[in-house]
Formats: C-alpha cells, structure tokens, sequence
C-alpha cells in the first residue's frame, strides 16, 4: 500500500489520517474497544530518500522551462528549500556578497543565524535582469501574474507540466539533493555539505547524496566478492 514513488509528506499525512480513524473508532464510534494506533509511533513508516535529479533533466528543463522556473531550479540546484525558494524577497538579496541571506528559515530559532544562499555568475546575472524588469510594487522575487508570491500547489504544478510534457517525473526537492550530490563528488565534507543545505548537524546528509550510497554499494559488492575468492 505504502509503495515507494509517494512522497514522505504524504505517507506522513496518510499515517496521520489512519490514526485518526482508528482513534475516532475507539473513542467516539464504539466499533473498537481500543485503538492500536493511540500512539503514532506505533505505526511507524520508513524514511524513503528522495533521489537526486540527473543532470539530464536539470538541463532539459532549462532549456524548455518558462523564465521564472528555470530560475526557480537554478536556486533549487544551488541547495535552497522549495519553501525557502518561494519566500525569498528581493530586499533578501545581498548584490554586493552576491548571496541571499534569509533571516527566517527552517532553523533559524535552533541556530539564531541567517541561512546564506551562493550566487554564481550565472544566477546572479539573471536575478539582475530580474530585478530590472520588476515591477515597482512586487515584494517576492517569485511571484504569479497577479503579484501575489507563489504558493506550494502553484510551484508543483507549473514544474509537472512542464515535466510531464518533456516526459519526466520529478519534483523540487529533488534538485536540492542534486546540489549535495555534486558537492560530494567535488570532495566537500559532511560539515560543509551540512552548511550548504542549512543543516544545523551532518545526520542528515546521507539522505541527499546519492554519491555515497553508490560508493557503499560498490564496495560491498566488492568485499563479497574479495570474502568469495579468498575467504
């Protein structure tokens, strides 16, 4: 039932729909006498790693993308949350360290420090371009014909039509763990990875770097192989 392709969100979310049943079955239905589920870690679900984007796809949405998607993936790819991405004001662009420092973010009351994003020249030179073609009045860098800043549904539906019409299945977060696995493949460490991805400890950077599980699975391969020869 819980088969992989679904999201962790939504596994989350169907977890919680299920405990609730069973809560309302035990409690105000009378169908059960006790439900099985009073704690929700009593059903517990596997944490399912998101795979990476493939540089094949980045650049095929590049190159067949509207504007404001190509430069949402380009700041997706260079390790910004989807969340982040969506919330990020101009006045939150610093031109002149060429970084965008977001005072509120995920861990900000943990670390009580703004979360700094890296500009290249590539993404810095299309946000000026941005930035001069700007109405006076618009707040959000990312925002719909109305003005208003993008939401969550508006984002995932702009990037799967797209991606559906090009033939691919992917979502946003997926470019966020393309940004960790080339960063490993460059020879960054588990701190520095942490950092680029706004992460107050390195725990969790296993789950976005698709480079170290490829690296695991070769040598395990390997140490079979060497115990079957030689063992």
């Amino acid at each position: 039932m819980l088969s992989k392709p679904w999201s962790n969100a939504y596994r989350r979310r169907l977890r919680s729909e299920i405990v609730t049943c069973f809560t309302w079955a035990a409690r105000e239905g009378g169908l059960i006498e006790k439900s099985p589920y009073y704690r929700s870690r009593a059903l517990k679900l596997p944490v399912v790693p998101r795979r990476a984007a493939t540089l094949r796809e980045y650049v095929l949405l590049m190159r067949f993308g509207s504007r404001p998607l190509k430069l949402a993936l380009m700041l997706l790819a260079r390790s910004a949350r989807t969340c982040e991405m969506r919330a990020v004001r101009w006045r939150d662009v610093d031109w002149e360290n060429r970084v965008i420092e977001l005072r509120q973010h995920k861990t900000s009351r943990s670390t009580g420090k703004s979360r700094l994003i890296g500009l290249d020249p590539v993404m810095y030179r299309l946000l000026r371009r941005r930035w001069e073609r700007r109405k006076s009045d618009d707040e959000h860098i990312f925002t719909n014909s109305r003005g208003e800043p993008w939401t969550a549904d508006s984002f995932s539906r702009n990037l799967r039509r797209t991606a559906k019409r090009l033939g691919l299945r992917v979502t946003g977060y997926m470019f966020r763990h393309l940004w960790a696995s080339l960063a490993e493949t460059r020879g960054l460490s588990d701190r520095e990875i942490a950092t680029g991805l706004g992460h107050t400890n390195t725990s969790l950077v296993h789950y976005y770097s698709k480079a170290r599980c490829e690296k695991r699975h070769v040598r395990r391969i390997a140490e079979k192989v060497f115990a079957k020869r030689f063992g």
